[in-house]
């Protein structure tokens, strides 16, 4: 875990991402969430280090991202290799979680929370 901004924990997940430890994964992102020293609004997994994604984890992601959403909180993903594009397609995670929040770099991502943050609170922080 990393505290990247207040509001902004990036979880980076090495290992593939699959039935067997895909509930491992989510109950470790919530507990990241849970422990944060400050309310999170951007839970973000930085995909750099999945090597492998199968049916199971998009279900997991996509769960992950309602019950987030249900809590008005917004899932991101950062540099999603290209090998899973395809498969976050055919899933659906793509529009469920959106375009706009999947990014190339950490500092893409870090940069669009803070803008995004800046424009519901009308202030820098």
């Amino acid at each position: 875990m990393k505290l990247a901004e207040p509001g902004m924990v990036i979880f980076w997940f090495d290992a593939d991402l699959f039935y067997a430890n895909v509930a491992f994964f989510a109950e470790h992102a919530h507990m990241l969430m849970d422990e944060s020293p400050t309310p999170v609004r951007w839970p973000t997994i930085d995909a750099t280090a999945i090597t492998g994604f199968d049916f199971s984890a998009g279900r997991a992601l996509a769960e992950l991202q309602q019950d987030l959403a249900r809590k008005g909180v917004t899932l991101a993903l950062i540099v999603v290799p290209v090998r899973h594009q395809g498969d976050l397609e055919r899933m659906g995670l793509i529009e469920l979680i959106g375009a706009d929040h999947i990014f190339e770099s950490r500092q893409a991502c870090v940069a669009a929370d803070q803008s995004e943050w800046s424009a519901h609170n009308g202030s820098q922080r």
